[in-house]
């Protein structure tokens, strides 16, 4: 039995993997390099069975449709480190921008290997939201995606450095910055005032 029927004749859904399940893998990778590796990549495609990542031209590697998704679609789920609020500023201090605020007070850092959504780019028009449910997040579709079109979800950075933080989403409505919705008639504002001034 391949290890990917293994998978889906037990029902092994790693979307559920808790950090000590994926610390065992990592430890499995180190004695068994080639099953480990093997393991891995079934359960990231296992995971992502509606998204398949590869080269993307908004930036880096992207996550791209599958199969057409309908609205109201969990697309996948953002995994990684639970951490504390504390912690969270540390490691924002050093420029990690893979942070959610999870709806107890915790922050669930996505910067980890085990989490292909990691991948999904920002667009000023996204085709997916991020929702928390509970102590969890899942990207979700807010319409219906083709098959083949990239997933994206806006990434809610506020407007503190915003102008490092330049968007390539290539959307007609695309702000130019990596920004929440609710900042983009500020800096549509602020656009304007420079070419009439």
């Amino acid at each position: 039995m391949t290890i990917e029927v293994w998978l889906l004749k037990f029902k092994v859904s790693p979307v559920y993997l808790t950090i000590e399940a994926s610390l065992m893998l990592a430890c499995w990778s180190l004695k068994f390099p080639l099953l480990g590796a093997r393991l891995y990549r079934a359960i990231i495609m296992h995971v992502s069975s509606l998204v398949e990542f590869r080269s993307s031209p908004i930036h880096g590697i992207g996550g791209f449709a599958r199969n057409d998704v309908a609205s109201g679609t969990r697309v996948i789920e953002y995994v990684g480190e639970k951490i504390t609020a504390a912690e969270s500023l540390r490691r924002c201090e050093q420029n990690n921008e893979y942070i959610f605020a999870l709806n107890n007070g915790l922050r669930l850092d996505g910067n980890v290997e085990w989490n292909p959504a990691r991948f999904i780019n920002h667009s000023c028009e996204p085709n997916c939201e991020a929702k928390p449910d509970g102590e969890r997040i899942w990207l979700v579709a807010i319409r219906e995606i083709r098959t083949g079109e990239e997933i994206t979800f806006n990434y809610g950075f506020d407007l503190e450095d915003y102008q490092d933080y330049i968007c390539h989403c290539g959307a007609l409505g695309c702000i130019g910055y990596i920004l929440a919705e609710e900042f983009f008639d500020h800096i549509r504002k602020q656009k304007q005032f420079r070419s009439e001034h």
